[in-house]
């Protein structure tokens, strides 16, 4: 079975990390299963074929963020639940909602809070190892298709 390609194509700006750290203006990715193989100008991959095709005319192309400290199945949930001015109280506040939490919320919390890192283009994160319901969050993980390191 070939592999599956997409083009991401006519981007108004493809922000890139290669040595040049090159921004290029009217520019495409070509990803070639899980590989990024060809970027460039959109007219020098004009006619590359591809599976898939995103128009990108609107928008700007970067690379994956990485979050290098994130509580995921509950930094989410809980915000906006405490008020600003809680102080020293507010770690203890939010362990007593993680410990009440059942493996199914904290795999919807924790899908909840990928979704969101997607959204705004980060794609690998740390979570420290403060899971309660490791399972239920390494379903999440997996099926987000996020590079996910889990801490002890």
């Amino acid at each position: 079975m070939p592999t599956p390609t997409i083009k991401v194509h006519g981007a108004r700006f493809v922000l890139t990390l290669d040595p040049q750290r090159r921004i290029i203006r009217d520019g495409s990715v070509l990803v070639e299963g899980q590989r990024i193989t060809r970027v460039g100008k959109a007219s020098e991959l004009e006619d590359v074929p591809a599976d898939r095709v995103i128009d990108a005319s609107e928008m700007v192309v970067t690379p994956g963020f990485c979050n290098g400290h994130i509580h995921i199945s509950y930094a989410h949930a809980t915000r906006g639940i405490f008020p600003d001015d809680l102080g020293s109280d507010y770690l203890p506040n939010v362990f007593k909602l993680q410990a009440a939490m059942t493996d199914e919320e904290e795999y919807y919390t924790s899908l909840l809070a990928i979704t969101e890192l997607l959204k705004y283009g980060t794609t690998c994160l740390l979570d420290p190892g403060s899971t309660k319901h490791l399972d239920a969050a390494m379903k999440a993980y997996e099926e987000s298709g996020c590079r996910i390191i889990v801490g002890r």
